[in-house]
């Protein structure tokens, strides 16, 4: 095969841990002005969990099956993670080490997916911590297409962003933590490296 005809993209490294910031030319309407947490990132695609708007699902409700009273009056709602398997909570939390059913994903960044977690979320209100539905996930190098088309730019994972940002400030907060100018973004219709 002669180079460059029906090659599959290169398995970039290092997204594991970090973000995805859409960039205004991604016209798919889950991600506008979205940034996604990447989970995970190999060579068998991506899994990540978008840091979107409250949905009208209370968080409350997540503990009724478990006759949990909800008592973290800072998670009034469920935002949304994703359009794949909406029905899917992942719980997002904050600290230096991970809660029990938890794994780290970056620095100061827990997830898990287990009523243990969503337990003890509820009883260490010290503890920041946010819940999600739904995730994003790419079939084996899509992820890296949507990259060489410049749909989305690679950011750092930083823990105020997921857990103090108000979430229609996700996107920009993002932007500047990378050093890039929203309106440079929006005007230019995509990141310059």
């Amino acid at each position: 095969m002669m180079p460059g005809q029906g090659e599959q993209p290169v398995i970039l490294s290092g997204l594991q841990g970090s973000l995805l910031i859409a960039m205004p030319m991604l016209q798919d309407p889950n991600f506008h002005r979205m940034v996604t947490l990447i989970v995970s990132h190999d060579t068998n695609g991506a899994f990540g969990v978008v840091l979107g708007p409250p949905t009208d699902l209370p968080a409350a409700q997540l503990g009724e099956p478990f006759s949990m009273s909800w008592e973290r009056p800072d998670i009034s709602f469920v935002r949304y993670g994703g359009p794949c398997e909406r029905g899917r909570i992942w719980l997002i939390h904050g600290g230096d080490r991970p809660l029990r059913d938890a794994v780290t994903i970056a620095p100061g960044v827990h997830l898990g997916s287990s009523q243990n977690l969503l337990s003890d979320i509820n009883d260490q209100r010290n503890i920041p911590a946010m819940i999600f539905s739904g995730y994003a996930g790419w079939a084996p190098g899509q992820l890296e297409r949507e990259m060489q088309d410049k749909s989305w730019l690679a950011g750092e994972v930083a823990p105020e962003l997921i857990f103090s940002t108000p979430h229609d400030e996700v996107w920009e907060h993002a932007l500047k933590l990378s050093e890039m100018s929203p309106s440079h973004i929006n005007a230019g219709h995509g990141a310059s490296a």
